[in-house]
């Protein structure tokens, strides 16, 4: 990403939102927009008070909607073009999509207007639409035109992006990215085949990490998203040819195109596209696991058969780039070199890359802007609204003693002891329903993650063989106990035989960390992990950070990895306390999901509502809930219920 332009003023608009109750709602349920356009005539003070007088008459036009019984009202959105495109797609769907061509309408009736025995989330459907509605329709090709046709106000010096269509789509955690983007690789290819060349039919779907790219890779690969969604009409299916190619299996031949009726979907994290010229001198898994590498000086020219070299002949690519905000940042040069491929293919073939779509929860630049050419914007709260991904909820620890820097290991007991009795009490009602219950624990450095780590194994039910430690400092990711001043390499118990606990088993776990078999139930971290190490089983998470670093901490890093239900095919009932996220940690850690409230304006109450829960820490390690006015907690869950509806992802 090139640096600002001398007079590129800032694009960060921080609108308070007054909390409120979620009224849940199915999740292909359609979201209504706030029915007003705004169009400002300049960028400065006055049209910022403007926007945020605008946001909160949208804001108070969905409370008051919701009061008349209509909960598909939707706060308005920050982004700059979203509330005025959201407006123009709404009427376009209401008079059935017209102004497509016909096998785009065909597509968008088959996956949105007939029944389906999986039917797609509004947050899938609205991203496809609206990709169809600016492409298409109003044939949107650049950012500069998203901006000038839908922005709030004119911003200038963003021409640098308006080499080929590029969108930005902000989804929620949970919300079904990659789904989406399997839907738009069937939209391209089949408009290719039927229509036109303006289309594609090569994808290159990037990841910026291995956890990322292997969810990518099991979704993908041998079409199992595609079959799993019934994504392709059955008239249609034998002339669905798609080639998969991963970063695990291109070689030289790949460089030739396949016939003209066929397509290709690569599949590979971001540094595939270059390599560095020497080795790093350590090996750090998790870095390369969950980290973003350091692209080098010159990555893509490397001596033996690479990415780079195949990409080149594959022109009118589309570039679909999952958890997008690590790709494209100022510091980084992984924006140069998608742009460098772009100068490569027009100069072999007169055609460049075809589209960029980026897809993340958080897709702002490392100053907190928002992408101006966002389009999509379906919230944290709107996930949390239809119900697609866990309830956060916080356990308040009376009476416990501030986490401060340079704190001891006595200090962090009360939360520990909280943590444990939650966790517990999670295992013991899933443990009847073939679930488990995974406590994450959060550190702020390397020693304190020991100690936290060191102090667990004293517990009766943890030791080497159930929990993990993860910190960048490892060489693998291993348990590590000290043993007369040694570090040694733990072992582990799997399906009753005990193996040593080495990198490759190591990864594995972590990657299968919710199978049933898998017996890691505790994880302890000095990270909180980046995007992709989602667990559906991670039901407790509990932060023994101090939070008090000036760095902003985003509620979504501290709950993200947390959020995707364990039943996913149950909705969330507070009564029965299904599909709850538990949070404990000092105050500063509560302040940061307290952030909710005003970042998506998702109510998050006090006692005595049912799914707050309060501890007064005691002596023993096994105490009981005390009881009082601020304590309120359902513990029974209907089993059978659960049973009875759980489908196979529930087994």
């Amino acid at each position: 990403m090139p640096k600002r332009k001398p007079g590129r003023k800032p694009i960060k608009i921080d609108i308070k939102k007054p909390p409120s109750e979620i009224t849940f709602i199915l999740p292909d349920s359609i979201l209504i927009p706030y029915p007003k356009e705004i169009r400002l005539k300049s960028y400065d003070e006055n049209s910022i008070m403007m926007f945020k007088e605008y946001i909160q008459n949208g804001i108070n036009w969905a409370k008051q909607e919701r009061k008349n019984n209509n909960p598909y009202a939707r706060f308005p959105s920050e982004a700059l073009a979203v509330n005025n495109i959201r407006i123009k797609v709404k009427e376009w769907r209401e008079n059935n999509y017209p102004n497509t061509t016909e096998t785009s309408k065909y597509l968008l009736d088959f996956w949105f207007n007939y029944p389906r025995d999986k039917p797609f989330w509004f947050s899938q459907r609205e991203a496809v639409e609206t990709l169809i509605y600016l492409y298409e329709v109003e044939g949107i090709k650049n950012v500069s035109e998203i901006i000038n046709k839908y922005g709030a106000f004119p911003i200038f010096s963003y021409e640098e992006y308006d080499k080929y269509p590029r969108y930005a789509f902000r989804m929620a955690t949970g919300s079904g990215k990659t789904l989406t983007m399997a839907l738009i690789t069937v939209w391209s290819f089949f408009n290719y085949l039927y229509e036109s060349n303006n289309y594609s039919r090569f994808f290159l779907f990037v990841a910026p990490n291995i956890i990322v790219y292997d969810r990518l890779k099991r979704d993908i690969e041998n079409l199992s998203i595609f079959n799993e969604f019934n994504l392709i009409p059955q008239n249609w299916k034998n002339d669905f040819k798609i080639q998969i190619i991963t970063r695990d299996t291109f070689s030289d031949a790949d460089r030739f195109l396949p016939p003209e009726d066929e397509g290709v979907i690569f599949i590979t994290n971001i540094h595939q596209i270059g390599f560095q010229k020497s080795k790093r001198k350590k090996e750090d898994i998790l870095e390369s696991l969950t980290g973003i590498p350091n692209p080098g000086k010159d990555p893509y020219k490397a001596t033996s058969i690479k990415l780079w070299d195949i990409l080149i002949n594959y022109p009118n690519i589309m570039i679909l780039k999952d958890e997008a905000h690590h790709i494209h940042r100022e510091e980084s040069s992984w924006q140069k070199y998608i742009w460098e491929l772009n100068r490569k293919l027009i100069d072999k073939h007169n055609k460049g890359i075809f589209m960029e779509l980026d897809f993340s929860a958080t897709p702002k630049n490392e100053r907190g802007e928002l992408f101006p050419w966002i389009i999509v914007d379906f919230s944290l709260r709107e996930a949390l609204q239809t119900g697609i991904i866990k309830y956060p909820t916080k356990v308040i620890v009376k009476d416990a003693p501030p986490i401060k820097k340079g704190f001891k290991i006595e200090d962090l007991q009360p939360y520990i002891k909280a943590a444990l009795e939650r966790w517990r009490k999670h295992k013991e009602k899933l443990k009847e329903l073939g679930k488990k219950s995974v406590l994450f624990v959060m550190a702020d450095e390397t020693e304190t993650a020991e100690l936290i780590y060191e102090e667990l194994l004293k517990e009766p039910d943890i030791d080497a063989s159930n929990m993990l430690l993860i910190h960048s400092n490892l060489d693998e990711w291993k348990v590590k106990i000290k043993e007369k001043s040694k570090e040694i390499v733990s072992k582990i118990i799997i399906n009753g035989e005990e193996k040593e606990l080495n990198k490759d088993l190591a990864v594995e776990l972590v990657r299968n960390i919710d199978n049933p078999n898998n017996p890691v139930e505790v994880v302890v971290s000095v990270m909180m992990l980046n995007e992709g190490w989602d667990v559906r089983s991670v039901t407790v998470i509990l932060g023994l950070r101090s939070y008090s670093s000036e760095r902003e901490i985003l509620p979504e890093q501290v709950i993200g990895r947390g959020l995707r239900k364990l039943f996913p095919n149950e909705g969330i009932d507070l009564e029965r306390w299904i599909n709850i996220l538990e949070v404990v940690g000092p105050p500063n850690l509560l302040k940061v999901i307290d952030n909710l409230e005003s970042l998506e304006g998702i109510k998050i109450p006090e006692a005595p509502n049912k799914f707050f829960i309060s501890f007064v820490p005691r002596d023993d390690i096994d105490f009981k809930i005390p009881k009082g006015e601020f304590v309120s907690y359902i513990e029974e869950i209907d089993t059978e219920r659960i049973i009875e509806k759980c489908s196979q992802n529930c087994q």
